[in-house]
């Protein structure tokens, strides 16, 4: 069994990812109690390169699931980031999982939080919003989407 905690400072993370240690990283995503190594697992878990096709899969199912559970914020954006980073394809399912599938937990639909994340202060979370509620083709909608054109 992998210890996410065993050693997960910044030189343990950095090896991992120059080591393209795409397992490992997800680990350290999935399970460290720290934000801010599952922050940099994320944020890393973006850059690594040449992955072959299931680790791609895996890594992308991972990040998802880091935006739609982590309670932190600012992991949940850097998955937003790093999925963006993976390319369109990984943006791509994001949104699309956003726009097709009600939240489990509390029970509020998809829609909902979307239109909060519109309002958030993390501009990873307002493009994300944007574009799922834009695939929903959701009318109620439409005005909270036109204010955001002018979003830097």
């Amino acid at each position: 069994m992998f210890d996410t905690n065993r050693d997960d400072g910044p030189d343990h993370l950095y090896e991992l990812e120059r080591e393209s240690k795409v397992r490992e990283l997800i680990t350290h995503l999935k399970r460290s109690e720290k934000s801010y190594v599952r922050r940099r697992a994320a944020e890393m878990l973006g850059n690594v390169r040449g992955m072959d096709e299931t680790e791609e899969h895996k890594t992308v199912d991972a990040l998802i699931r880091t935006v739609r559970g982590d309670d932190d914020d600012r992991v949940r954006a850097a998955a937003v980031e790093a999925l963006n980073a993976r390319g369109e394809d990984a943006f791509d399912r994001l949104v699309e999982e956003l726009a097709d599938v009600e939240f489990e937990g509390d029970g509020r639909a998809a829609v909902e939080l979307l239109g909060e994340w519109l309002d958030a202060d993390r501009a990873e979370f307002r493009m994300v919003a944007a574009t799922a509620l834009g695939e929903r083709g959701v009318s109620a909608a439409v005005p909270k989407l036109i204010s955001r054109f002018a979003d830097p």
